[in-house]
C-alpha cells in the first residue's frame, strides 16, 4: 500500500492502492472556513488541560475538535488543525517551556495519531459502518496511536517498564474518548440543523468545560496521592538514615560510608539497567546491610587482634539477623534478600546460605563490591586510606571467587567517575553523641558497686579490619 499524489482539475487527490479509501483535498470545494473556525476554537479551548500525573506533561480537551475535523475536513486540513492544536498546547499555560525536540516529539505524535485515526473511519465508512461506530473506533486507534509513544518515552526517561508505567496512567483517559466521540456525533448533526455556531455554543464548548472538569478533578486527586506516597517514602528514607546513623554508631564507622557506598551502588544499578523496585531496594539495602551488627556484641566488633572461631561465628548472623529485622518492617520492593546475601561470594564460599554465581540477589553482587571498595579507600581509626589504583588492584584479585566478574568490571571501568560523585554527593549525617556525662540522677534503689582499683584497667578493643577476609566472605 502506498500514496500516489494525483492533480486533476484543481483536486490533489490521495488515493491509498488496495483499499481505494479516497482521502481527498478538493481545494474548490472546501472553503478554509471550517479550518478557522476549529483553529480559533482550539486555540481558545487550549487552557482546558490538566497535567498528567507524575509527570510534567498535559492533556488538554481539543480531541473533540479533532473527531471534528475527521467528519468535516480533508486530510490535510486535519493534520494542519492537529499540528496546530498540539502546538498551542505546548506554548498555552505550560508549567515548563517545551524544548524545542519536546514540541517536534509532541506535534509528530499527534498527527500521526489523526492521520491513523482518518484512516480507519474512511475505511469503515466505505465497508458501510454505522458513522458512530467508525467514530467510536477511529477514537480509540486516536487514544492508542497518541498515548502508546508519549508513554514509551516517559518510561525511557525514567528507566520504568513502558507497560507497567502505561496501564497506571492512561487507561482511566480512554472513557472520554469515547464521550467524545459521542459529544462530536450531536454536534455535527446539530450542525447540519442548525448551523456550526449553534452547535458550537450549546453543545461543544459547554461539554467540554465538563470534561475539563472530570478531567481536573481526577488529576488532582491522582496527584494528591502521588504527592502522599512522595511525602510517606520521605519519611522511610529519613528513618532508614536515623536507623544507619545507629549502626554505624556501633561499628565505629561513619555515615559518609553509607552514602558513598549509596552513590556507588545506584550508579552501577544504573549501568546495569534496574529497574526502579530494584533500585529502591538496593539504595535502602545500601544504608541498612549491617543492621544486624546491633545483635553482636560490641567485644567482638571493637576486639583488638584477630577473631576467634567463636567469635567469628558469632559475626556471620549478622546477615541473618538484620534480614529478620528488614522483614518485620515489609518493604514494598525486595531489600531482605540483598541484606542476607551481600556477603554470598560468587564461587558459593560466601555466607550465610552459601549461594554462588547468579543465584546471589543481583542487588547483593552489587553491594558485596560497593561495599568493599568503598571501605578500603575510606579512612578507619585503625588505617588510613588504601589509593584508589591498589583497591582496585585487590578487588580484581577476588573477580570470579569473590564477587561478580561483570560488576567488578563495570567498577573497573567507572571508579574514578563514580569516586568523584561519592565525594560531590557526600552528605555526612552527624554522629551520635556518646563522650558526655549526666550529671544528675540519683544512684539506682539496689545501690552503686564498690569501685575497685582494678576497674580502672579497662580492656582496648580495636576495629575488626576489612584486610581480614577469609574463604568464607568479607565481614
Amino acid at each position: 500500500m502506498y500514496a500516489s499524489p494525483l492533480q486533476t482539475s484543481g483536486r490533489i487527490d490521495f488515493r491509498f492502492r488496495g483499499n481505494e479509501c479516497g482521502l481527498g483535498l478538493p481545494l474548490s470545494q472546501r472553503s478554509l472556513g471550517p479550518v478557522c473556525r476549529y483553529l480559533a476554537a482550539v486555540l481558545l479551548g487550549s487552557g482546558w488541560k490538566v497535567v498528567l500525573p507524575d509527570s510534567t506533561g498535559s492533556m488538554s480537551v481539543n480531541f473533540p475538535f479533532i473527531f471534528l475535523g475527521i467528519l468535516d475536513l480533508s486530510p490535510l486540513q486535519l493534520l494542519l488543525l492537529t499540528g496546530a492544536s498540539v502546538f498551542a498546547q505546548c506554548r498555552i499555560h505550560v508549567l515548563r517551556a517545551f524544548t524545542l525536540v519536546q514540541i517536534v516529539f509532541n506535534v509528530s505524535n499527534a498527527v500521526t495519531a489523526a492521520a491513523l485515526a482518518a484512516f480507519v473511519f474512511r475505511w469503515l465508512d466505505q465497508q458501510h459502518a454505522p458513522q458512530a461506530i467508525a467514530l467510536c473506533v477511529a477514537a480509540v486507534v486516536y487514544f492508542f496511536a497518541n498515548t502508546v509513544p508519549v508513554a514509551l518515552v516517559i518510561a525511557w526517561s525514567k528507566r520504568q517498564p513502558p507497560v507497567a508505567l502505561w496501564r497506571r496512567e492512561y487507561p482511566w483517559y480512554l472513557p472520554f474518548y469515547f464521550f467524545g466521540a459521542v459529544l462530536v456525533l450531536l454536534a455535527h448533526v446539530l450542525a447540519t440543523q442548525e448551523g456550526w455556531a449553534t452547535s458550537t455554543l450549546v453543545i461543544v464548548f459547554p461539554s467540554l468545560y465538563v470534561i475539563y472538569r472530570i478531567y481536573r478533578t481526577q488529576s488532582t486527586a491522582i496527584q494528591e496521592k502521588q504527592r502522599h506516597l512522595e511525602e510517606t517514602e520521605a519519611l522511610h528514607l529519613r528513618t532508614i538514615e536515623t536507623l544507619a546513623v545507629a549502626v554505624e554508631a556501633k561499628d565505629q564507622t561513619t555515615s559518609a560510608h553509607l552514602s558513598r557506598v549509596r552513590v556507588y551502588v545506584s550508579e552501577i544499578g544504573k549501568l546495569l539497567k534496574l529497574d526502579e523496585f530494584e533500585m529502591k531496594a538496593l539504595v535502602t539495602a545500601a544504608y541498612l546491610h549491617d543492621i544486624g551488627k546491633l545483635a553482636v556484641p560490641e567485644q567482638i566488633l571493637n576486639k583488638r587482634g584477630k577473631l576467634l572461631r567463636d567469635e567469628f561465628e558469632t559475626i556471620k548472623t549478622h546477615p541473618v539477623v538484620g534480614a529478620e529485622i528488614l522483614e518485620r518492617a515489609r518493604f514494598p520492593y525486595p531489600v531482605v534478600p540483598i541484606v542476607r546475601g551481600h556477603h554470598e561470594c560468587w564461587d558459593g564460599s560466601g555466607y550465610p546460605d552459601g549461594l554462588a554465581g547468579e543465584k546471589i540477589p543481583i542487588g547483593a553482587r552489587i553491594l558485596a563490591v560497593a561495599d568493599y571498595f568503598d571501605a578500603l579507600v575510606s579512612d578507619r581509626p585503625y588505617r588510613a586510606a588504601m589509593a584508589l589504583d591498589d583497591a582496585i588492584a585487590l578487588i580484581r584479585r577476588g573477580t570470579g571467587t569473590q564477587f561478580d566478574p561483570a560488576i567488578v568490571d563495570i567498577l573497573c571501568s567507572r571508579y574514578q567517575e563514580f569516586e568523584a560523585l561519592a565525594r560531590a554527593q557526600q552528605n555526612e549525617m552527624p554522629p551520635l553523641h556518646t563522650d558526655f556525662r549526666v550529671a544528675r540522677g540519683a544512684a539506682p534503689a539496689a545501690g552503686l558497686a564498690e569501685e575497685d582499683a582494678l576497674s580502672a584497667q579497662e580492656p582496648a578493643y580495636f576495629p575488626i579490619s576489612e584486610a581480614r577476609v577469609t574463604a568464607a566472605g568479607a565481614m
